[in-house]
């Protein structure tokens, strides 16, 4: 089964990811391991998954993002919602990745 993506959805994404490549392209901060996926207990939510290395003054500073996005191209970030690395785990082991950049992987909606 193809994940359906809106429209705002997929704009949003776009937007999202150039963002993180152009944080990564001036070298303010290394973004990799971007994955984008869903989880069937957020239906109407794309999720985008990355890692984040930077030097905050003097101290390396490594962050793991969760972006959500919704139906209606917000975006948030949910990393910080869960309780623990537990929480975090299990959440992300039912999610189904998909590859963005490869349109049979998704369908367009609206």
């Amino acid at each position: 089964m193809k994940v359906k993506i809106k429209n705002r959805q997929f704009i949003a994404t776009i937007n999202l990811l150039n963002k993180l490549k152009e944080v990564n392209d001036k070298k303010l901060a290394s973004i990799s391991n971007i994955v984008t996926m869903v989880n069937f207990n957020l239906p109407n939510s794309i999720l985008l998954r990355y890692e984040k290395d930077y030097f905050d003054g003097n101290d390396f500073t490594y962050e793991y993002k969760i972006a959500e996005i919704d139906e209606n191209g917000n975006v948030k970030f949910i990393d910080e919602k869960f309780n623990n690395i537990f929480e975090r785990y299990s959440f992300l082991g039912e999610c189904k990745t998909f590859d963005f950049e490869n349109p049979n992987d998704y369908e367009k909606v609206d």
